[in-house]
């Protein structure tokens, strides 16, 4: 948690340069050996990509540093030559490595789970997909008819899970009608910039439904 944070915090920083740079998105990740920024500037449709070579035993907000500081220097010592913000930038832009990168890379996607449902889905045996699909008002009436037969005490069933049920398949008809749902933007393994703010990565979902 303390090296997240610390992280956070080196992002921060790093938002004044992407600003200078006027970014419209970016992305930042690394592995064991290298940092890797892209950006994509506004009025623009190539991505850029930066890699910067990490420090053996260091942290990567360390290594973050460095590389916002090295950046940085290379965008002031332009900036003072020309005078001009956006020679500076675009000798920045210039350096970085772009190889037919698509903007969707680093673009945030918007996962939605739906709220307060968890317990009418299991009486239900539904997943969280079932509500997201296109078919979801089909699919809770097909649940609730093939649980609701099976556990009618007619044909033997518990006559409480058979309440239990019926007021599940209710639950879920009144959640289609208004439904109340969790939204989470973000990019799977990437820390994102959505013009104003640094944002976590997506990461694996324990429930069903993909990422969170």
């Amino acid at each position: 948690k303390e090296c997240r944070l610390d992280l956070f915090h080196r992002l921060d920083i790093l938002t004044s340069l992407l600003r200078a740079l006027s970014t419209k998105y970016a992305a930042f990740y690394f592995t064991e050996s290298t940092l890797i920024l892209e950006l994509l500037p506004f009025d623009s449709k190539r991505v850029y990509r930066c890699f910067y070579e990490r420090t053996r035993g260091r942290i990567p907000a360390q290594d973050l540093f460095d590389m916002t500081d090295s950046l940085g220097k290379l965008w002031w010592e332009k900036k003072r030559r020309t005078g001009k913000r956006y020679r500076a930038s675009q000798y920045l832009l210039e350096k970085a490595f772009e190889k037919n990168i698509t903007s969707d890379t680093i673009i945030p996607i918007e996962i939605k789970h739906p709220l307060r449902v968890g317990r009418p889905l299991k009486y239900l045996n539904l997943t969280h997909d079932d509500l997201n699909s296109r078919n979801a008002e089909e699919a809770v009436k097909s649940a609730y008819r093939r649980e609701a037969l099976k556990n009618h005490p007619d044909r033997g069933g518990d006559s409480r899970l058979f309440r239990k049920i019926n007021e599940a398949y209710q639950d879920l008809v009144n959640w289609l009608n208004a439904p109340a749902l969790r939204k989470r933007r973000g990019i799977p393994g990437k820390w994102c910039f959505d013009g104003k703010r640094w944002i976590t990565p997506l990461r694996p979902s324990k429930k069903p439904g993909g990422w969170e």
